[in-house]
């Protein structure tokens, strides 16, 4: 028998796609990174802990069930798992996003470069220091460490 046989036209086309972006996204990160190598390293690395993660029980077994509801009703499941690493990775990008606009808020404060000695001052000072800054994601950290403080 012939592997199309086997294998329906959709799926080869779906995989064509996924190898594809996959080709896609390395050529852009070599082409971006080229001058970096310590960014093209810690791109592969993210890659390849994405990979393993892919892989854990609770995303597995979210895909089985909702594949195996979906064969039960006679409805296409072949793309669950698409659309379940589509949805995955769209929260993971909006995190990644809200934390750089955050960070790049403490940037635009006037914050950056202050914090060199800031080892050596006591905790007090620091505290006050921080109070006044506008920056979301200082002023996130304050609230989360008062919490834990008591």
């Amino acid at each position: 028998m012939s592997v199309s046989r086997l294998i329906p036209p959709r799926i080869v086309a779906l995989f064509t796609a996924l190898i594809a972006a996959n080709v896609a996204a390395w050529a852009w990160a070599i082409a971006a990174f080229h001058d970096y190598p310590v960014l093209l390293g810690t791109a592969l690395l993210a890659y390849s802990f994405g990979l393993r993660h892919a892989v854990d029980a609770d995303h597995i077994a979210a895909i089985d069930n909702v594949t195996r509801k979906l064969l039960q009703t006679g409805q296409r499941s072949a793309t669950v798992g698409l659309y379940f690493s589509l949805g995955h990775s769209t929260v993971v990008v909006l995190a990644s996003l809200l934390i750089a606009l955050g960070a790049g808020a403490d940037i635009l404060s006037g914050q950056r470069g202050e914090g060199s000695d800031r080892a050596e001052r006591d905790d007090e000072e620091a505290e006050g220091r921080l109070q006044h800054v506008r920056s979301p994601v200082r002023r996130w950290c304050c609230v989360v460490d008062d919490g834990y403080r008591g």
